[in-house]
């Protein structure tokens, strides 16, 4: 069953990269049109200079869009990209969990390809903990290297360019855009963090959120499970 939707979404990308026509695509009017003109990367981002690489060959004018995917998501994965590709967007840096599953993912998205980290990281920060945190990390460095970064979970499909929109009034002069869970938790699903400065007060958030998780590791998840009791203060 799993493998016939994953063919019927590879069918319906394919038909959408088919049907999509420079000519009336939405990213001329941002000008962001990235379609066509980037290279695959595979690798491991473990290393400064690989990350350098990867970004060089997946991002447009310093833009990137970082998601990630498994076998198990990849369904979900090809129908976000392929709404990105009818918008004329294909600046995607894919991001897995190992060696071994961008080897099965690669050969399916060839065009945009697949990266892991050899990183190593405490073994109870696993699964969905794991590639939400390699997420913050892949994009916390990217930031300080410069680049703008949007992170879309796959379950978001973009009905139009989104550049158009972030690159104007009121959008252009905010740092971090952040997609609101509730009045007091934001959500990863849809983050941008443009222009900010790699020894500034974004690139510094960035770095904390990727560090708390190893910090709450450190004791079993015990000052994690205490966040929540009244006048318990976690630093």
């Amino acid at each position: 069953m799993q493998s016939d939707r994953l063919v019927l979404s590879v069918l319906a990308v394919l038909t959408i990269f088919a049907r999509s026509n420079v000519a009336d695509m939405a990213c001329l009017h941002s000008g962001y049109c990235s379609q066509g003109k980037l290279t695959p990367f595979v690798g491991d981002l473990y290393t400064s200079s690989a990350l350098r690489e990867a970004l060089q060959a997946r991002s447009y004018k310093k833009e990137v869009i970082i998601m990630v995917s498994d076998l198990n998501r990849l369904d979900s994965f090809l129908q976000a990209a392929g709404s990105l590709q009818h918008l004329g967007l294909s600046n995607i840096l894919l991001l897995s969990h190992s060696e071994a599953m961008c080897g099965r993912i690669s050969p399916i998205v060839s065009s945009i390809g697949c990266t892991w980290s050899s990183h190593k990281h405490p073994t109870d920060l696993a699964g969905n903990f794991y590639v939400w945190s390699l997420r913050y990390r892949i994009l916390a460095r990217s930031v300080r290297l410069g680049y703008n970064v949007l992170m879309l979970d796959t379950d978001v499909m973009l009905m139009d360019d989104p550049y158009k929109y972030l690159k104007q009034p009121p959008f252009k002069d905010i740092t971090v855009l952040n997609q609101a869970e509730s009045p007091f938790d934001p959500n990863g699903g849809v983050l941008y963090v443009q222009n900010a400065a790699p020894d500034g007060p974004a690139a510094f958030m960035f770095a904390e959120i990727v560090s708390r998780p190893y910090r709450w590791a450190d004791d079993h998840w015990y000052s994690r499970q205490e966040i929540h009791t009244p006048d318990v203060l976690v630093c």
